[in-house]
């Protein structure tokens, strides 16, 4: 079963750096101090054998398991010739804690007639904790500070950690923006420690062990539930065959995710999946997420943040209702608001421009007109609405107020192919600042365009009125050639 929350696009603004810091130090961990382990372990393994501290602890390991009860076990381990007395030695001697010290202590009871073997032991240990994995992986049966926390930054192998990272950087996105980064850490830690001991106390007296971040994950999974509590929210879910993507409470996915985690733990223990500890790490992030809410630890703004999109032409149109009923201060307040939240919408400027020209002000009704004129025309129907803002606002008899908007509309419309406007521009609202360069581009687009008559027009205005420019004399060389 697969249940992933997808509530939330990854923006500047929601960005999770901490959960892309532990996305990194996984990554780091895993490349840079575990891709060596494999080679490492085997050559242990090797070496266990070849010393002959294997066949010296065998006599040991047969007793441990009479001690233990597992007679079955007892009997098969009789049965394997040398090679595999080494091999399955030296598997249940990594990962049982119970059993190392068994060995250990029945060395130290013999004495002096152990100097050897208990030579060899310190000579394992050596070895052994040049393994990263071995050294902070938490196996059951021990509680060790230091494999407890360690332990969730380790992972098998590359799969296993792809996985976990995509959960990590999916959850994260979501829980980190609902606490913030301080109290996200604190989760994740208390995530890491609450799966370990709940692993720990249900494994507890067995050989065996754990690593990967999925506890502190499923912490993540847990805190979601209750920090979102009722709100719906959008996941995608698999199972087997069956599969959807649906908006539902937030709250409704913990049951869900406790029962599948419970379910596999009790009749699913062959599977080499961590069950336990996805459990335990459910249930304390369950229980943090709760404290945070009744302790109000959460990010409202973040939380309550609405995903559906605004419907702009709707209060545009409820805007101009107002206008047309001469209410144009609430209309004003109304734009104002809306020109905050959609400052590039140039049908939101040209509304502004309109307001204010109705209430007689035309100091403002020219500011908001310059402003529509510096937002980028998407198509010929834009390109008509800023020209006619230029010849309503700002008629020829007046002077042409500076700044950027000028040459910028100019290259807008260009790229927009209106040629013919770009011309009454440069003619007009452009005539104290075009130059040579600016109208011998206009005939090379005219040119590109299949307008020959334009080009040559344009060519011999260039060389017309701008003698003394470079473009004058490219125009002049043009002309002759066409």
């Amino acid at each position: 079963m697969l249940i992933l929350p997808l509530h939330r696009p990854l923006t500047r603004a929601t960005f999770p750096f901490v959960s892309a810091a532990l996305v990194f130090v996984n990554v780091v961990v895993f490349a840079l101090f575990q891709s060596g382990d494999g080679a490492r372990v085997a050559a242990l393994d090797e070496w266990y054998r070849s010393s002959g501290l294997a066949q010296l602890e065998w006599p040991d390991y047969l007793r441990y398991l009479e001690n233990q009860g597992n007679h079955d076990e007892r009997q098969n381990a009789q049965a394997l010739d040398e090679g595999g007395r080494g091999a399955m030695l030296f598997q249940a001697r990594l990962m049982d804690v119970r059993l190392e010290s068994f060995l250990r202590d029945e060395a130290r009871a013999r004495g002096e007639a152990a100097v050897e073997l208990v030579g060899l032991q310190r000579d394992y240990d050596e070895r052994a904790g040049k393994i990263v994995t071995y050294r902070f992986v938490q196996r059951h049966s021990e509680l060790d500070p230091v494999r407890l926390v360690a332990h969730a930054f380790l992972h098998g192998d590359v799969m296993h950690l792809v996985g976990n990272m995509f959960f990590l950087a999916a959850l994260g996105l979501l829980v980190e923006g609902a606490l913030g980064p301080w109290r996200f850490v604190a989760l994740y830690l208390v995530g890491v420690a609450g799966a370990g001991l709940f692993s720990a106390a249900w494994n507890w007296g067995t050989p065996g062990g754990g690593l990967g971040a999925s506890g502190a994950i499923a912490a993540l999974m847990g805190a979601f539930c209750m920090l979102w509590g009722t709100r719906p929210v959008r996941f995608f879910w698999w199972f087997f065959v069956l599969f959807d993507y649906v908006r539902k409470p937030a709250i409704w996915l913990l049951p869900a995710w406790i029962g599948w985690e419970a379910f596999n733990m009790l009749f699913n223990r062959e599977a080499g999946v961590g069950f336990d500890a996805h459990l335990g790490g459910l249930i304390v992030g369950a229980l943090a997420g709760w404290a945070c809410v009744k302790t109000d630890q959460v990010r409202h703004d973040f939380l309550d943040e609405t995903d559906e999109v605004p419907d702009i032409d709707a209060e545009l149109a409820a805007i101009r209702t107002l206008m047309g009923r001469m209410d144009l201060a609430a209309a004003e307040v109304r734009l104002d608001e809306l020109a905050e939240r959609e400052p590039q919408r140039l049908d939101v400027a040209l509304a502004r421009h309109r307001a204010a020209a109705l209430a007689g002000r035309r100091s403002d009704a020219v500011r908001h007109a310059l402003s529509a004129l510096e937002l980028p025309a998407a198509n010929v129907g834009d390109v008509a609405l800023q020209r006619a803002v230029l010849e309503e606002c700002l008629p020829l008899d007046r002077p042409v107020p500076p700044g950027r908007w000028r040459d910028a509309l100019r290259r807008r419309w260009l790229m927009l192919g209106q040629f013919a406007q770009v011309e009454v521009l440069l003619e007009r609202w452009l005539a104290d600042e075009a130059d040579a360069a600016h109208w011998f581009e206009l005939a090379l687009r005219q040119r590109d365009a299949g307008d020959q008559a334009s080009f040559h027009r344009l060519l011999t205005h260039v060389s017309t009125n701008f003698p003394a420019a470079p473009e004058a004399t490219k125009a002049r060389f043009l002309l002759g050639a066409v």
